[in-house]
């Protein structure tokens, strides 16, 4: 699996090779497809807005953008976006670490291209005890 990390923005420092073991791990842990390619963009949030609203319509920034660009014979593609100004805005609210919560929207959006979803109470509770498992056993393994 190839995995490309572009980082547009200047207000969070990147950890690129922790990124791209996080999402190999969510991907062997998910037994995800080991072809294909997955490109992460890591912006602010006027970036993120930009292609929120190209894409969804959505005129506003989010925390995390996913985009599934599969095709079955050919492996797993997908592009996915992250703020990283939405992570620092959340990380004083939760009271948590600015790089946890870009990680945390990295897992999220790998988990929606694998087919989670967030839409009711009952796939937001499972889709977000999954992330948090996720992430504890990477940082802890």
């Amino acid at each position: 699996m190839k995995i490309s990390v572009r980082n547009r923005q200047n207000i969070l420092r990147i950890n690129v090779l922790f990124i791209k073991r996080l999402v190999r791990y969510v991907l062997k842990e998910e037994q995800a497809a080991e072809k294909g390619e997955i490109s992460l963009c890591v912006t602010d949030d006027p970036g993120i807005r930009r292609l929120n609203k190209a894409y969804l319509g959505k005129d506003c920034p989010t925390d995390v953008l996913s985009f599934d660009l599969s095709d079955e014979k050919a492996g797993l593609y997908a592009d996915i976006i992250v703020s990283t100004e939405t992570a620092c805005a959340y990380s004083r609210k939760f009271r948590t670490d600015p790089a946890y919560e870009l990680h945390l929207y990295l897992v999220h959006g790998i988990l929606h291209i694998l087919g989670y979803d967030d839409r009711t109470k009952k796939e937001r509770d499972r889709m977000h005890k999954r992330e948090l498992q996720l992430l504890k056993t990477f940082v802890f393994r």
